[in-house]
């Protein structure tokens, strides 16, 4: 015999599933309260989160582009900030692996992986010599530089074979410049409200000093990180149709413009200038961008004009940077071929530091400040030559975006910002940075786009 349920019985269960959801919601907000409660501000970070997971879910499993990747792309520039420990690295590193995990899946379920580009094979070649001088590295620890750039390059890899579509890339422009200006304005907000952080500010020259407790972003890093957001800014300012539009980008130009004069980076400056000359010319929009340009540069520079303070106080070659060229070039000469192993750099410095003579004294445990020179002492020749295949490809990848339409925007942005970091590269090494990083995927990603044969 078929067994029939009766009204009731159904009527039942439909009371028990409205119960359940009741008595749910009754004990998420018990503990929303108790949490707030307890931890305050952190509790109120803990109940948003718990919030929003499910859209976030939802998100990464049909939009990973947005999130966690967007995420991501977002807290690039303040990256520094985001330290949880020496082991675990920054909460960028981790979205940056939860992001390549959700790409992947993405495209997996989409069945629609593309070829990543031939530029790829510099990259394994160069991050498999990296790994392999970790053997004689005298570095503290030869590991760490090489697991970095395998991280960054994995990243470079999945974003490369991501199947990029055009819509998709306006919102991928949009929250890298906002992740730009949330950057600005933390500076400028700490730089007029920061307290006690002012006074070591004037120290040098006014600089701008972004902290989160004991953790500090270095102003020219911070500087650097905006390059690529100035770019979107500009191009969107010279391709804006309407005033709300035009004025919006303008705006956003003057936020960035007036962080990187608090920074008081001069080689992020110049890079500055260059990009925007690079920018107008492929984009044909000298007479819409120059005035509007030269009114806020000379505005910013007019109220804050640390780049210059530090330009005329600068009495020791770029604050002791040739004197620590000069240590690099004679500790480069001793192993030319294959370096002195990943990470050694710092070591190989302090080793060679009192057999050069100086004019000025930089002191011990010195960075590069230059990409040459960091890579030609721990890579040695065979590891520039690798490093120079890198870059060259991407100049290359770049080059050959399509120059009309929307693409060719992109193309501008592209080539701008790679012309902007490969120059400041030269005095602050950046290679190991994920907002230079960005850049190179970026370029990827427009590549995708054109395969794809939409119209742009």
């Amino acid at each position: 015999m078929i067994r029939t349920f009766s009204a009731q019985e159904g009527w039942a269960a439909r009371v028990s599933s409205i119960g359940a959801v009741f008595g749910a919601a009754a004990a998420a907000v018990m503990w929303a309260s108790q949490s707030i409660a307890a931890k305050g501000v952190m509790g109120v970070a803990e109940v948003g989160a718990a919030a929003l997971a499910p859209v976030a879910a939802w998100l990464a499993w049909a939009r990973p582009l947005i999130f966690p990747y967007g995420l991501y792309i977002m807290i690039v520039p303040l990256d520094a900030l985001t330290q949880l420990s020496r082991a675990e690295g920054t909460i960028a590193r981790l979205l940056g692996i939860v992001s390549a995990a959700a790409l992947v899946l993405y495209a997996i379920r989409m069945r629609s992986l593309r070829t990543p580009p031939r530029a790829i094979g510099w990259l394994a070649l160069l991050c498999g010599w990296m790994a392999l001088s970790t053997l004689w590295s005298i570095g503290d620890q030869p590991g760490r530089e090489a697991t970095t750039l395998l991280e960054l390059g994995g990243l470079y890899l999945v974003v490369s074979c991501f199947p990029m579509q055009r819509r998709d890339m306006i919102p991928l422009l949009a929250l890298i410049l906002l992740g730009g200006l949330l950057a600005a304005a933390v500076g400028i907000y700490e730089f007029h409200a920061g307290g006690g952080m002012q006074s070591q500010a004037l120290q040098d020259n006014g600089r701008i000093q972004v902290t989160l407790g004991a953790l500090k972003v270095d102003p020219n890093l911070y500087s650097d990180a905006l390059l690529l957001p100035f770019a979107i800014a500009i191009t969107w300012f010279a391709r804006a149709s309407r005033l709300l539009p035009g004025v919006a980008a303008l705006t956003a130009i003057a936020i960035l413009l007036t962080a990187l004069a608090l920074a008081a980076s001069r080689e992020a400056m110049l890079a500055l200038v260059v990009e925007a000359v690079v920018l107008v010319t492929l984009l044909h929009a000298w007479k819409r961008v120059v005035v509007p340009m030269l009114i806020l540069m000379g505005a910013a520079l007019t109220v804050y004009p640390n780049v210059i303070l530090r330009a005329l106080a600068d009495v020791g070659g770029g604050y002791g940077r040739t004197s620590i060229w000069h240590v690099g070039l004679a500790a480069f000469l001793q192993h030319p071929l294959i370096g002195t192993g990943a990470g050694s750099f710092t070591a190989v410095y302090d080793k060679w530091y009192l057999r050069v003579f100086e004019t000025y004294d930089v002191g011990w445990g010195m960075a590069s400040h230059d990409l040459i020179i960091h890579y030609g002492v721990e890579l040695g020749a065979v590891g520039l030559v690798l490093l120079f295949g890198w870059w060259i490809s991407q100049w290359f990848l770049a080059r050959g975006l399509p120059r009309t339409g929307t693409l060719g925007d992109f193309r501008a942005i592209c080539i701008a910002s790679l012309v902007a970091l490969g120059l400041v590269s030269f005095v602050v090494d950046l290679f190991d940075y994920k907002f230079l990083w960005l850049t190179f995927g970026l370029i990827a990603q427009v590549r995708n786009v054109s395969l794809t044969g939409e119209k742009t």
